[in-house]
């Protein structure tokens, strides 16, 4: 009894420590105003130019799904990032002439050729293995940017004069992020906001294997209402023979779980979902063995 009495009070600490953060995945909307892409490139060593003011760049809708822990990050196929139209550009669809509504549109000739080019439905999937945080710091640089196999993304084109052709091309391919800027990720008022910049080339085929790189360069910004900090206190742990319970103070409506172990090591919930419309919180249940260590989680 006084061994379990001892290592209780012992690890009465632990009802003001949750140790380290659990994993939480979380969901960052992009805000299209603040995430900008601009495309550049080139085609059989033509340089792209805009068709018209504005049409190589275009905000982003979407979301990014990531795995958060305080000390890493990393980014899942759950992630959709969704280029907006910004305009009617050349060529069709089909890559015959005429203007439809497209994501990009660009423009290259070399005086033995004239091409017209079109984005659409320009949907990507970014994603990475997990990557360190510090200080609301990391680098991007492992992030891939990948077409949905489900994909409709297409890149339009026609080719006029010595050499001509239409046609379109599904955008099937990935890039990796080559950026030098760090992405960062910050808790202010109550939202958390991810800045991600971006810049990655892809290699298309229109007229010969990877004759069109495409480079997107610009930044992702996603928000999302941060995950609330939970401050509560130590309260008191009451044994009588085997039968224990534990009290804490806390902001009402909170939801707390109670973990128990018997070598610091292997943790085995308790009790789930314990709350309260007050401050006050308590559990009461069995000790299990002459010595068991209990730690509160939500």
């Amino acid at each position: 009894m006084s061994q379990l009495r001892s290592s209780l009070l012992g690890l009465a600490g632990l009802l003001a420590y949750c140790g380290d953060a659990p994993a939480e995945i979380v969901t960052f909307n992009l805000n299209p105003a603040q995430s900008t892409i601009t495309i550049s490139g080139s085609t059989s060593g033509a340089a792209f130019q805009e068709q018209g003011p504005g049409s190589m760049t275009t905000g982003f809708s979407g979301s990014l799904q990531a795995e958060v822990t305080s000390t890493t990050i990393q980014f899942l196929a759950g992630s959709l990032i969704d280029a907006r139209t910004n305009g009617v550009w050349a060529p069709l669809p089909d890559g015959s002439s005429g203007t439809a509504a497209a994501d990009f549109g660009a423009h290259a000739a070399n005086g033995l050729a004239d091409a017209s080019a079109a984005l659409r439905n320009f949907i990507l999937t970014p994603t990475s293995p997990v990557i360190p945080l510090a200080a609301g710091s990391f680098n991007s640089g492992s992030l891939a940017f990948e077409f949905p196999a489900a994909g409709t993304a297409s890149l339009d084109y026609r080719v006029t004069g010595l050499v001509a052709a239409h046609g379109s091309e599904p955008l099937q391919t990935r890039a990796t992020n080559n950026v030098t800027t760090a992405a960062t990720l910050v808790d202010q008022g109550g939202t958390q906001t991810l800045t991600l910049p971006v810049k990655a080339t892809f290699l298309f085929d229109l007229l010969s294997a990877g004759d069109t790189p495409v480079t997107i360069t610009g930044s992702l910004v996603g928000v999302r209402a941060a995950s609330p900090v939970v401050v509560f206190n130590a309260g008191s742990i009451t044994v009588n023979g085997s039968a224990l319970s534990l009290q804490w103070q806390a902001a009402a409506g909170q939801t707390f779980r109670v973990e128990s172990s018997t070598n610091l090591v292997n943790w085995t919930n308790r009790a789930t979902n314990i709350t309260s419309g007050s401050t006050s919180y308590s559990w009461s249940g069995t000790a299990s063995g002459p010595k068991e260590y209990f730690r509160l989680g939500q």
